[in-house]
C-alpha cells in the first residue's frame, strides 16, 4: 500500500530505485541474501578468493562506466526525470494492488530444510539464522 504522505507527483528527491529498495519485502529480501552471501563467503576460502576477483573486477567496470557515461546522463537527465516520475507513479499503484510488497521475508527451518515465506513485521526476525550472527 502506499503510504498516505507520498504526493501525488513525486518530489524531485523521489527516486524510484530508493523506493523499490525500501519495500520491505524487498528490503529483507536482499538483506537475507546478502547474509547468506557474507556467511558463504566467509567460511569458505576458495569461494572467497573467487567473489573478491568478482567484486573487484565488478567495481572496476562500474566505475569505468560511470565516467565514460556522464556526458550522455547529463544531457539525458530530463528524459530520464519523466522516466522516474513514470515509474514512481506505478509504484505507487504496484503497491496499493500488492498489499504484501509490505510484508517481510521470512525462512521457516524445520529440520534441515529451509524455506523461504513471507511473515508479519511484527514476528522474530532472522536473528536465527548462522550468518546472521
Amino acid at each position: 500500500m502506499a503510504s498516505e504522505n507520498k504526493a501525488t507527483d513525486p518530489s524531485p528527491s523521489q527516486n524510484v530505485v530508493n523506493r523499490v529498495t525500501s519495500i520491505p519485502l524487498i528490503h529483507s529480501a536482499f538483506n537475507l541474501v546478502s547474509s547468506a552471501y557474507n556467511f558463504t563467503k566467509g567460511t569458505h576460502p576458495y569461494v572467497t578468493t573467487v567473489c573478491t576477483v568478482a567484486e573487484t573486477v565488478a567495481a572496476v567496470a562500474v566505475g569505468s562506466a560511470v565516467g565514460g557515461a556522464q556526458p550522455i546522463l547529463s544531457h539525458l537527465e530530463p528524459q530520464i526525470a519523466k522516466v522516474n516520475e513514470y515509474a514512481c507513479k506505478s509504484l505507487d499503484q504496484l503497491e496499493e494492488k500488492l498489499p504484501f510488497l509490505q510484508q517481510l521475508v521470512c525462512i521457516s527451518h524445520p529440520i534441515g530444510f529451509l524455506s523461504i515465506r513471507s511473515c508479519r513485521k511484527s514476528s522474530q526476525h532472522l536473528s536465527y539464522l548462522p550468518w546472521s550472527r
